[in-house]
């Protein structure tokens, strides 16, 4: 799980030390994965201030979030894995044992074919498909809507390990008592 949050956090470190580079070479404009909210006409407005340095750049965070998003879905299940065995249950044991285990790597999946599409429209400009880039931004939204849900996962089962460990510690403490 550590190696998994460090190759995360590195990806992450590079992803941020490309964002200024590119700034200065698109009229400070953020990666097109970077911007919330993006729509198809938003995006268009800002290619034509693309220039061969901007799609090379591009090019390099491309590769980078490639790598991201499973390194991002591995560490999240295996953070989950982590956090459903400290405690066994049977609740917790058939969540561990379950598909439930890999959600994470849904949003991995829509982010590859989001960044197919902005990659390919980025590329191609002027000559893009309009339906790979309205493609790209709807998996770019349910991407978004699997993230949040992967983080409102980890709440949910960080509060239930928690309250199912202070049962168990109270029924530790009460069989001691007795």
């Amino acid at each position: 799980m550590i190696i998994s949050f460090l190759l995360m956090a590195g990806s992450i470190t590079i992803l941020n030390a490309l964002i200024e580079p590119f700034q200065a070479v698109t009229n400070g404009y953020d990666f097109i994965d970077m911007q919330i909210p993006i729509t198809a006409d938003s995006i268009l407005a800002q290619l034509p201030s693309y220039t061969d340095d901007s799609r090379r750049l591009y090019l390099y965070f491309m590769i980078v979030d490639y790598i991201f998003p499973p390194l991002a879905g591995l560490f999240l299940s295996l953070l989950w894995a982590w956090m459903l065995q400290l405690v066994p249950t049977p609740l917790t044991t058939e969540l561990f044992h379950s598909p439930f285990i890999a959600f994470p790597f849904l949003a991995a999946l829509l982010d590859w074919a989001e960044n197919i599409g902005f990659f390919y429209t980025v590329w191609t400009y002027p000559n893009y498909s309009e339906s790979l880039l309205g493609a790209a931004v709807w998996f770019r939204e349910l991407k978004l809507i699997f993230m949040n849900a992967n983080f409102l996962g980890a709440g949910i089962i960080v509060v239930v390990v928690f309250g199912l460990w202070l049962r168990q510690r109270s029924s530790q403490r009460r069989g001691n008592a007795g």
